[in-house]
């Protein structure tokens, strides 16, 4: 990198700095769709970006984590995103399309969710940030899917007192075949895990092989949602991957209805909103796969649920 280039990267950070500390916070309820990664969080982003008047990250926002709304403002205008449904392990096309904001949440929380690597003062600034992007978007709500969020539900619920979340799910051997494709196509290593998942550190669990690694990252990552749910009451609205894609404006009714009781205002649909929308599901038929899944969930439930549970009250004591 230059010296130009690293001279003009401090300047924009500083500015957003100041921007950020000087903005009113999100006057919206947020809305976080979460799920383990390859359970169809994409598609039900993607549906509820076409349906509804929303703000979000886009790309280059993602892509400049430490000056993102300059970002957005350099590069986009605030147009509806195009009606694409293409992605790629959950990445969008294009410059300004509605992105996970990944490397911009990495700026709050490790790579790897460890609740006490939680940076909560900066955190604090969050909901300023996100009130930039609202604005920037004609005062729409912000919208968010990052699988990584599936366990930070508990610190986002603190920082953003009414924020929405969206939990989606899908069946297990679909979900871990898909998981397993994903990774041998990233170069990922057998022991290591990929996208959303505790810190080793915390859950001292040896795992037998890939196959249990994979199985043991999908019940954690709903075993700590449905636990957080329940301990806090966060209202959490869980969609069915399989019975979504057939009828997906099922789902869009209910958030709207939750996001009026919250908010006491609607959610604005797009003109341009597609009425009879469905998607293709993408399952799994093979059985022996879904045989030897039912048997590592048999072995390791018990200690999934006692790790999640551990997990939900260490995020919990963070917070207080």
């Amino acid at each position: 990198m230059s010296l130009y280039e690293k001279v003009k990267r401090r300047g924009l950070s500083h500015l957003e700095n100041t921007l950020v500390n000087r903005a009113r916070p999100n006057q919206h309820p947020p809305i976080f769709i979460t799920g383990s990664c390859r359970t169809g969080t994409t598609v039900v982003f993607q549906h509820l970006i076409h349906h509804f008047q929303t703000s979000y990250f886009p790309n280059v926002a993602r892509h400049c984590s430490t000056w993102p709304y300059l970002a957005a403002r350099l590069n986009c205008d605030c147009d509806p995103p195009s009606k694409n449904f293409d992605s790629r392990y959950g990445d969008i096309p294009g410059k300004c399309a509605p992105s996970d904001g990944w490397q911009i949440f990495h700026r709050w929380f490790s790579y790897f969710m460890n609740p006490r690597k939680t940076k909560l003062d900066h955190l604090r600034k969050a909901p300023r940030l996100v009130g930039l992007f609202e604005r920037f978007y004609n005062d729409r709500p912000f919208l968010n899917k990052n699988n990584s969020n599936t366990l930070r539900i508990i610190e986002l619920q603190y920082i953003f007192r009414n924020a929405l979340f969206i939990h989606v799910t899908r069946d297990i051997t679909a979900t871990v075949l898909s998981v397993l494709k994903g990774r041998a196509e990233n170069g990922v290593p057998p022991d290591q895990f990929w996208s959303v998942a505790p810190e080793k550190s915390l859950i001292l669990f040896d795992f037998r092989d890939e196959l249990e690694l994979v199985v043991f990252q999908y019940l954690f990552c709903n075993r700590f949602v449905e636990i957080a749910n329940k301990k806090l009451q966060l209202g959490i609205i869980f969609v069915d991957y399989e019975k979504f894609c057939p009828a997906p404006l099922q789902l869009s009714s209910a958030l709207a209805t939750q996001f009026y009781r919250v908010s006491g205002t609607p959610l604005v649909t797009r003109e341009s909103h597609d009425p009879n929308l469905t998607f293709e599901v993408r399952g799994s038929l093979d059985h022996e796969m879904n045989r030897k899944i039912t048997n590592i969930q048999a072995m390791i439930s018990g200690q999934v649920n006692e790790l999640a549970h551990a997990f939900c009250e260490q995020a919990i004591d963070v917070c207080k």
